[in-house]
């Protein structure tokens, strides 16, 4: 195993430990359900526009979006822009509508504003289906991440399967665990953590 290897372990076991950790830590200041859900509206403008960020900067647009770019030149920088308008779409029209009529979720909402149980259900199936194909270029970054830099399995799993499950079972954890809260510190971490990736490409 080359020292790459070495490296790419060690600070895949720090992240997860860090990312662990910082759930871990959060959840004693989660008490409420406003908690669990809206971090109990307390995440600042700057916090939250890193946290934005950090969503967005995921695998589908870190690598997925950049190589669209690199592939189609000039003309793949209009698969950024679309991605980028899309976030735009969801503050201005659904998370403000939720924040007024004080609801939590997009089928909370849909049943209080309808009163039809058969809206709320196609919501919830809206919502699953988008962010399935939300999360499949996410897996796929995981998978093919610990393919590139770990480059070995675990748990008798191909290297591309065990960077979908680790990375699925983190996810699954901060976010039962920390809620908004969790999640949004992880989304602060994960902005500024790219963001230095690229800036120190851009330098080097």
């Amino acid at each position: 195993m080359g020292n790459l290897n070495i490296i790419a372990i060690v600070m895949v076991i720090g992240l997860t430990v860090f990312t662990v950790g910082l759930a871990i830590f959060v959840r004693r200041f989660t008490r409420t359900t406003a908690d669990f859900y809206l971090a109990g509206r307390k995440v600042g403008t700057i916090a939250n526009a890193s946290a934005i960020s950090g969503d967005y900067l995921s695998a589908a647009s870190f690598l997925g979006v950049a190589a669209a770019v690199y592939a189609s030149g000039l003309d793949g920088v209009w698969f950024a822009a679309g991605f980028a308008g899309g976030f735009i779409v969801v503050v201005l029209f659904i998370a403000s509508a939720l924040r007024r009529f004080g609801e939590y979720t997009v089928a909370d909402f849909a049943y209080g504003r309808f009163g039809s149980d058969r809206i709320r259900l196609v919501t919830v199936v809206m919502v699953l289906l988008t962010s399935l194909f939300y999360m499949a270029p996410q897996m796929y970054g995981a998978g093919t991440t610990w393919t590139v830099l770990v480059g070995a399995g675990m748990f008798g799993l191909s290297p591309y399967n065990t960077g979908v499950v680790i990375v699925s079972l983190i996810i699954m954890f901060y976010v039962m665990v920390g809620g908004m809260k969790g999640t949004t510190l992880n989304q602060i971490f994960q902005f500024w953590w790219l963001w230095t990736a690229m800036f120190l490409v851009v330098v080097f």
